[in-house]
């Protein structure tokens, strides 16, 4: 019997808040403010455990609007120092030109956007 290999893709909705309120939303991701329903030591505990898991493998960091979170930028760090391909899937109103550099100073690897 063989081994089931480890997954090559994992997206991850870290929070379901978003700016925007669009019709086509999955999620129905319509809030601005709240909580996120994992607090960021969690969040870190969980992409150690997709380090060790799946190493070298693509973690889309999405949503709703993954840069709502404050410490996406923290997260997409753990992620890319564990040999990860962190990503972000993210709406693009909040792209701007310092947002883009502090992601790819955090090791982000792309953007999808939607």
């Amino acid at each position: 019997m063989s081994a089931i290999a480890p997954p090559f893709l994992i997206s991850w909705n870290v929070t379901k808040r978003c700016n925007l309120c669009c019709g086509h939303c999955y999620l129905d991701a319509c809030e601005l403010s709240g909580a996120d329903a994992v607090p960021t030591d969690e969040a870190l505990s969980y992409i150690g455990q997709i380090g060790s898991l799946s190493p070298g493998c693509m973690l889309v960091l999405t949503g709703g609007e993954p840069l709502l979170r404050e410490d996406i930028f923290l997260l997409a760090g753990r992620a890319s120092s564990l040999g990860l391909s962190p990503v972000i899937g993210t709406n693009g109103t909040l792209l701007t030109d310092e947002t883009v550099k502090k992601l790819l100073g955090s090791g982000v690897q792309g953007a999808g956007v939607s």
